[in-house]
């Protein structure tokens, strides 16, 4: 789906319609960018995508969005606004409940105290740089005004790519950074040395995370994720396995190789206790089910910390294991298209959290991630 304007001042509306491509020609830029978000919509919702007359109808049906002067930042995030769902219910319910939460409060306790009676068309550079300087000055930590600051951008991003205001002024804004400390990346021997202490489906599920790069939360159907449920493994004509991941924090799905030492894991188990296709690889206590939130931080409290504890790893996060699959790539070579395309993230995120690995690395001969997870395997024995 694109947007375009016309020679003759007016604005046209592409998108794909099977084997072919559909313009529709309107005449004003707004009109065109709610269209083309009412198609992106539902190509997003899997609805048929519509047809050239029904396309027109919607064209000359398009509501004329809001004027700036006339709503504030606040109503803009929670209202139904020019004919389509508020910003609040097309963004922000599609977060992760934890993440949803946290941003919501943010929101409630930094953002709306200071522009809610902000139009708009009032919201300017220099007011968003006074924002940033007085929670700063207020002792409101880096990161949490690093997150206020990308949250009020969505917004106002939002906003112009609907034709609401001209341009995002957040845009030309220089960012709160907080200062992050290094990854430390689980080595093999020391997932091994974890897997050591623990037994069953605790067992599995860190070899889960540290041989197949998996966030905790799409391996336990946590937040918007559904689980990796045993239908989603597939093995080829040449017997190598690889498993579907629906990534809930990007609510895409990616298809994530399969190590031979985690194919074999991952047989052992399935034959040894014949569990339904449909099931969760690593289920909920004795059920069949996803995890709750609070089953998860249970486990993190209960198990995970008293198994780092006797594995002699420090005090780390599930998480981790999941940056040790990456530092297992780029130790063999992988680049990060490669490496970001298993992990679920984009290039230039990966080139940021894992520069200091990469350059750590600069010296180290290469190995791939078997041979690394083999010769970790055997030390333990």
């Amino acid at each position: 789906m694109s947007v375009h304007s016309t020679p003759g001042g007016r604005w046209q509306v592409k998108w794909p319609d099977g084997g072919r491509r559909r313009a529709v020609t309107v005449d004003t830029r707004q009109a065109a960018e709610l269209l083309d978000l009412q198609i992106k919509d539902a190509k997003r919702k899997g609805l048929p995508m519509p047809t050239l007359p029904s396309a027109r109808r919607l064209a000359n049906g398009a509501p004329t969005p809001p004027s700036p002067t006339a709503i504030t930042l606040c109503d803009y995030m929670v209202h139904d606004l020019g004919g389509t769902a508020s910003f609040f219910d097309r963004q922000m319910k599609s977060l992760a409940p934890s993440t949803l939460k946290q941003e919501s409060r943010y929101w409630d306790i930094h953002i709306a105290p200071y522009f809610r009676d902000v139009t708009l068309d009032q919201i300017t550079v220099v007011m968003l740089e006074d924002f940033r300087d007085e929670l700063l000055a207020g002792g409101v930590g880096l990161a949490s005004v690093e997150r206020v600051q990308k949250i009020v951008a969505k917004v106002l991003n939002d906003a112009a790519r609907r034709g609401v205001i001209r341009f995002n002024p957040a845009g030309a804004v220089k960012q709160a950074k907080a200062v992050r400390k290094p990854i430390k990346a689980f080595e093999p021997s020391e997932v091994e040395r974890l897997a050591a202490v623990l037994s069953g489906k605790d067992r599995l599920l860190v070899q889960l995370l540290a041989y197949a790069g998996v966030r905790p939360g799409e391996a336990i159907g946590t937040g918007n994720s559904a689980g990796i449920r045993w239908r989603a493994l597939h093995t080829d004509d040449h017997g190598q396995m690889t498993m579907t991941v629906h990534g809930g924090k990007t609510a895409t799905f990616r298809t994530v190789r399969v190590s031979p030492t985690l194919q074999a894991i991952l047989e052992a188990w399935r034959q040894e206790r014949v569990p339904g296709e449909d099931q969760l690889i690593v289920p909920a206590g004795d059920g069949t089910g996803p995890w709750t939130v609070t089953q998860y931080r249970n486990w993190r409290k209960r198990v995970w910390h008293p198994a780092c504890e006797r594995a002699e790893v420090g005090r780390r996060r599930p998480y981790d294991l999941r940056h040790g699959y990456a530092s297992l790539l780029l130790r063999a070579g992988e680049g990060l298209p490669e490496v970001a395309s298993q992990l679920g993230n984009s290039v230039q995120i990966c080139a940021q959290r894992y520069a200091h690995v990469l350059e750590g690395m600069r010296h180290l001969p290469s190995r791939s991630p078997e041979e690394a997870t083999r010769a970790a395997r055997m030390d333990q024995r």
